[in-house]
């Protein structure tokens, strides 16, 4: 299967043997390959939303190395997209990879690890509550999703870091604004986009620490008193 999506890549030929329907976009993955293929070329016009599907199946090593032939650095890519995938497999069969005592402690490094975008841009509220929010696992969904979804200070964090990333991208331009969206996409997540893209990101903040989390299964939201985790089922 994986070679003759590499094929149909390659040549854009689509058989029966190597379409792979993907169900959220509607459009057979090889057709999105060949897209990709003509858009990076600049052969083709696309909107970047067209690739959001892109990451949603695995590719071997060769196939990567044509999507990603466009890009510096595409070894690093590929061996963060193969870890990404391989790490939605294991969320998806729902391993107990992290005890509760080593999921708390990965996040806290990666709040602190990410809490250089807060004292870039002099945001002393996010610094304060870095230093003194305690991780949590919380098994009540309602009180996680309130937290998660509170404008202060969950989302706050968010949109800080975001505006702080996006300052740090190494390459800019439509190729690379629609990478990004595939890796978004990947599992419609910001924080994995970043760990996706790090190789073209001039930064050393290590995501490695929200993946092993995700991973897990876990997520979290920042509160006023803690940094809330919750296990979750996808």
């Amino acid at each position: 299967m994986k070679n003759s999506i590499l094929n149909e890549f390659k040549e854009g030929v689509p058989t029966q043997q190597g379409t792979v329907r993907c169900l959220e976009k509607g459009v057979a993955m090889p057709a999105l390959l060949t897209n990709w293929k003509n858009f990076c070329e600049g052969t083709a016009e696309f909107d970047k939303s067209h690739f959001l599907a892109l990451f949603h199946q695995d590719y071997d090593e060769e196939a990567l190395a044509q999507l990603l032939r466009f890009f510096d650095r595409s070894d690093q890519l590929i061996k963060r997209i193969s870890r990404f995938r391989a790490a939605w497999h294991r969320r998806r069969k729902r391993e107990t990879l992290l005890s509760e005592i080593e999921a708390c402690a990965l996040a806290m490094k990666d709040l602190v690890e990410k809490s250089v975008a807060f004292e870039a841009f002099g945001e002393r509220d996010l610094m304060a509550l870095t230093n003194r929010v305690t991780p949590i696992v919380t098994g009540s969904v309602a009180d996680f999703e309130q937290a998660a979804q509170a404008d202060w200070p969950n989302r706050e964090k968010q949109v800080v870091l975001g505006d702080y990333f996006d300052e740090k991208w190494s390459v800019h331009g439509p190729i690379m604004d629609a990478l990004l969206e595939a890796f978004y996409g990947a599992a419609n997540s910001y924080d994995l986009q970043w760990y996706l893209g790090a190789p073209l990101m001039d930064t050393t903040v290590d995501f490695e620490h929200f993946l092993r989390l995700w991973e897990a299964g876990y997520d979290t939201a920042l509160t006023e008193v803690h940094l809330l985790l919750i296990r979750v089922s996808d």
